[in-house]
């Protein structure tokens, strides 16, 4: 199975969750990344369940847990982290309890923080603080793309990865290579825990956009980079359009 690309969702239901990963399985993908709303905004459907986390384990997948899925990406919802500070590192104990030791569980730590102005401090203090009470499971981060704030190495004893979330409706294949190789000068490696044809998910996809997201794969594929294609809620639309219209793994 390929670390490198991978898919990241809602898992929604069990029956949703095995179908999601039997993609996985006929298309070779070893790595999922699954989503959870944070628990201040109320779990509801989209609540964390270990049992999903579980599941992917033990059918031998690199699973990336995103337990603090903020959206809409936007200072308010930063703000609200900020806010619930505390809650976030509280979620983060729990995982590393539960998960410690397990390597294929590595932990995102809150999804779209968007706030340039001190997003790096603000990492840097979840990371530091999560390390000293025990926390031993590899993290990732996404910032701020295109240069705000420029990429910094975010100190930590195990590792903190980081990427951004390139969506094709918003970027060219060009502009998401150029913010990749950006990276690469100051990081090792990067991990796109998001990447897509559109923001508006698999009914706007076009033949152009996926044609778009294949030429960003092809033109990375011997690179140090992850990808993990959206998909939001289950797989349906997003991953019959991509069928649709063509999308080609790398190898």
């Amino acid at each position: 199975m390929s670390r490198n690309i991978g898919l990241s969702c809602y898992p929604g239901s069990p029956e949703k969750l095995s179908k999601i990963l039997s993609i996985m399985k006929e298309y070779g993908l070893g790595t999922i990344r699954i989503s959870s709303r944070p628990p201040w905004m109320g779990w509801g459907s989209h609540g964390l369940d270990t049992g999903y986390i579980d599941k992917a384990l033990a059918e031998g997948h690199r699973v990336i847990i995103d337990p603090i899925h903020l959206y809409p990406p936007n200072a308010t919802t930063a703000a609200d982290a900020k806010t619930h500070r505390g809650d976030i590192i509280q979620v983060f104990k729990s995982l590393g309890a539960r998960y410690a030791g397990i390597v294929e569980a590595e932990f995102e730590l809150v999804n779209e923080y968007q706030d340039p102005a001190d997003y790096y401090s603000f990492m840097q203090g979840l990371v530091t603080e999560l390390r000293e009470a025990g926390v031993t499971n590899r993290f990732v981060v996404n910032k701020p793309p295109q240069n705000a704030p420029p990429y910094q190495v975010i100190v930590d004893p195990v590792e903190t990865v980081q990427g951004f979330h390139p969506y094709m409706d918003y970027w060219s294949p060009s502009s998401v290579t150029a913010e990749i190789d950006r990276g690469l000068k100051v990081l090792p490696s990067l991990c796109l825990t998001e990447f897509g044809a559109s923001t508006k998910e698999g009914y706007s996809y076009t033949s152009a956009l996926v044609a778009e997201v294949n030429s960003v794969l092809d033109a990375n594929k011997n690179k140090p980079v992850d990808f993990c294609l959206w998909l939001n809620e289950g797989w349906n639309p997003n991953w019959p359009s991509y069928e649709m219209y063509g999308l080609k793994l790398p190898a």
